[in-house]
């Protein structure tokens, strides 16, 4: 997965976007990827104030990061959510500490990014690299993946969570280990 780093904190926690022109006196906004807006007010306002490095050239301002957290949740779909999450909190944040698990995540990372970056054809060649399925199967798995939830895609890269047992149900009777004459039921 291809990861930029801030040229100011070099945290690799960029998400890409376009500035957009607004119709208020000449203000700028930031859209970024994989989020919507209206047409009226698009993006996120920027600061009026841009700062640029005369040695090499680069241009930037700044916002809030809860600020953009926000948006991207509120403005995003699920695939533009995910990607910010594995980008702050790596791609394997919310499963178990195992290679499986792990192999899982990165997987899906990798694919939610080309995908939310438009590159949907990469992205069904890469799936089908990671999973050596046919192309018919990559395809398939590939051509909604903006729709999936996360758990359905680590489900496609062979991770899925041990089944619970609700609270409420203490006989065990969904575990294969259970004896009723054991059990005392």
């Amino acid at each position: 997965m291809d990861t930029r780093r801030c040229p100011s904190c070099g945290a690799a926690t960029v998400l890409d976007g376009r500035i957009t022109l607004r119709g208020e006196a000449g203000s700028v906004g930031f859209e970024p990827v994989g989020t919507i807006s209206p047409i009226w007010k698009a993006g996120l306002d920027l600061p009026v104030c841009f700062y640029c490095c005369s040695s090499c050239g680069i241009v930037w301002t700044r916002m809030e990061p809860e600020t953009l957290r926000a948006y991207v949740h509120d403005r995003g779909g699920n695939l533009a959510w995910d990607h910010l999450q594995a980008l702050e909190f790596g791609p394997a944040h919310d499963l178990p500490d195992c290679p499986e698990a792990r192999r899982a995540g990165e997987g899906v990372a990798e694919i939610d990014a080309l995908v939310l970056h438009g590159r949907q054809s990469a992205a069904t060649r890469r799936y089908r690299e990671l999973l050596a399925v046919t192309w018919d199967k990559a395809i398939d798995d590939v051509r909604n993946w903006r729709e999936r939830p996360r758990a359905e895609k680590l489900a496609l890269f062979g991770w899925r969570p041990k089944e619970r047992i609700p609270p409420d149900d203490r006989t065990g009777a969904g575990h294969p280990m259970h004896d009723p004459l054991l059990d005392g039921t």
